[in-house]
């Protein structure tokens, strides 16, 4: 069915979704993404201080977590341990807090698409703008083409994919299990 479809840049569902959807058993809701090309070194407006993975200021940064245990603010986000931050990651923090957490999300031989986080109390700082650049720059991405991906509904990762500049691929779309 997707074979047939035209190529196009728009975030509406394809034609053929309904089609695909009578073809599974339960289906969920479908949900659309928009996906963007993120460029090795892509820079970001601003300062802020970032520990990249593998670094010796991130292994003291893991073992702290490993010894009192994750921040409270990231266990809300669902980053129970340490093997959660999906390395290679880069962190923009402030003080001692992590402030936006960009990681590896998905990883393959020719590819990687990035996760991307902020913090709720440092949100709208530009931090998650600086999260991704160092995330590009990371050197074990080096030979990967690079993936930034959204929900069509997250408009505040839209406007950082916007600030970054990064082109716009195409959309995607994703059912899950009802």
């Amino acid at each position: 069915l997707a074979r047939d479809e035209t190529p196009g840049g728009e975030a509406l569902p394809p034609p053929c979704l309904d089609r695909c959807l009578a073809l599974l058993p339960n289906p969920g809701t479908p949900s659309g993404g928009l996906s963007y090309l993120l460029p090795h070194g892509t820079q970001a407006p601003g300062a802020a201080r970032t520990i990249a993975s593998g670094s010796a200021e991130a292994e003291g940064l893991e073992a702290r977590f490993e010894r009192e245990g994750m921040p409270s603010d990231l266990l809300d986000l669902n980053f129970r341990q340490v093997a959660d931050l999906w390395p290679p990651y880069c962190l923009v923090v402030e003080a001692a807090d992590v402030a936006a957490l960009a990681f590896t999300a998905r990883r393959g031989s020719r590819g990687a698409e990035l996760g991307l986080v902020t913090l709720p109390a440092f949100r709208g700082r530009g931090l998650a703008g600086r999260a991704v650049a160092g995330w590009s720059a990371l050197p074990e991405l080096r030979e990967l083409t690079l993936f930034y991906s959204t929900a069509t509904t997250n408009l505040a990762s839209q406007r950082v994919a916007a600030k970054l500049g990064l082109p716009f691929i195409g959309s995607t779309w994703e059912v899950a299990r009802a």
